[in-house]
């Protein structure tokens, strides 16, 4: 009987090692059954590439692009140019704090030109005073005429009564010698000086300006519309600050000093101003001027 050979693996003597032939259908399946895994071996190692040139940690000395680099140095350009005008803007207010602009000379944008500007009669203690000081003497004239006819005033009249009843004398105030001084400060105060005030205020007496100007390079002093000194730049001899320790008794201001050896009094001393913003402004007008500055300490 003839028994029927089953397909199988042969073996084939290829010198001394035996050699295995697989048939073409179990070879066709393996062949299959790889791809999937070479599919994935693939992109694992497409993967591992990509990591590996897009990551810093394994390229440290990797060379930035050149877009990169002219990004980073403009950037570094606007952060030192925020910087110093950061710096700038500090140094200017703390300048201004030390310099306050309002006690400083008025300069013009170019330059040319200083002014010392008068404010006049027109500010808030002026107009304070004028209302409060003829009020003030309204009263004691009041008190004082009360004294002298003996009953208080404010009674004859029922408005007065109503609304002025502060104003009655009482018993400790005589007419001599209360009722006089009361009646003449009153009377004083409110029929003389408090009209005077009132027209300085109104009127705003005394304003005016000192210009020193490059252009036309005179020195004018101008009060109330009206002219009252022009002096030459080369008529000018230095610029003094005078400043005394004892401000009741002394002098704290700038002035000039001519060829002829007089004294050019030009600033408005109403206001205090600290020692550091006279010297300033005298240095500042000296170099303006171009001349030669003094210093004067009691």
């Amino acid at each position: 009987a003839t028994l029927a050979r089953e397909p199988g693996p042969r073996v084939l003597a290829l010198g001394s090692a035996p050699s295995v032939e697989l048939p073409p259908a179990a070879t066709s399946a393996m062949r299959r059954s790889g791809r999937p895994a070479r599919a994935v071996l693939s992109m694992c190692a497409a993967a591992a590439v990509w990591c590996v040139s897009t990551s810093s940690a394994f390229l440290p000395a990797r060379l930035p692009r050149a877009g990169h680099v002219a990004t980073a140095r403009r950037a570094s350009k606007q952060v030192q140019e925020d910087m110093e005008k950061i710096k700038q803007y500090e140094d200017k207010a703390f300048d201004e704090m030390l310099y306050p602009p309002e006690q400083m000379w008025k300069t013009s944008p170019d330059g040319m030109i200083i002014r010392e500007k008068y404010q006049g009669a027109r500010d808030f203690v002026s107009i304070f005073w004028s209302i409060v000081q003829p009020a003030a003497s309204l009263g004691f004239l009041i008190v004082g005429v009360s004294t002298y006819v003996g009953e208080p005033i404010v009674d004859w009249n029922p408005i007065t009564k109503q609304f002025l009843g502060f104003l009655r004398p009482n018993e400790m105030i005589q007419w001599i010698p209360q009722g006089i001084f009361m009646s003449f400060y009153g009377f004083f105060g409110f029929f003389l000086f408090g009209p005077l005030q009132l027209f300085l205020v109104a009127t705003n007496k005394g304003t005016g300006v000192a210009e020193f100007n490059k252009y036309t390079r005179k020195m004018t002093i101008v009060r109330d519309e009206e002219m009252i000194k022009e002096v030459d730049f080369e008529d000018i001899k230095q610029v003094v600050m005078e400043y005394s320790t004892m401000s009741a008794l002394g002098s704290r201001e700038v002035y000039l000093i001519d060829t002829n050896g007089q004294e050019i009094r030009f600033m408005e001393t109403v206001d205090d101003l600290p020692k550091r913003v006279l010297e300033r402004r005298a240095s500042t007008l000296a170099n303006f001027l171009d001349v030669d500055l003094d210093v004067i300490e009691s």
